[in-house]
């Protein structure tokens, strides 16, 4: 079970229909693609999700050039593994920035 509600909860277990709907920062545990970015400015980890995403080899050179990395505006990839297979994420109408950073 994965708590998302924050750290001081850790080892709780929680309903995870009581979490639906709550804000959650997930951002400063993940290594973190931006696209607004210059390529050097991301963490190489980061890369990985893009790769993966875009059903590319992880022992190749990324192909930058193909549609499926050319969409992505942000990615988050957690080094731990987490039992959790899809996250829905929305953005409050005042949000700004990418991924939950802020900048």
């Amino acid at each position: 079970m994965v708590n998302l509600a924050g750290a001081a909860d850790v080892g709780v277990e929680t309903d995870p229909a009581k979490l639906v709907g709550q804000p959650v920062d997930i951002a400063p545990s993940a290594y973190e693609y931006r696209a607004d970015r210059k390529a050097g400015d991301n963490q190489p980890e980061s890369w990985l999700a893009l790769m993966w995403s875009a059903n590319q080899p992880l022992n190749k050179p990324l192909d930058v050039s193909a549609p499926a990395i050319k969409g992505v505006v942000c990615g988050l990839l957690w080094e731990e593994i987490r039992p959790v297979q899809q996250l829905e994420l929305t953005w409050a109408t005042d949000a700004n920035g990418c991924c939950g950073s802020g900048a």
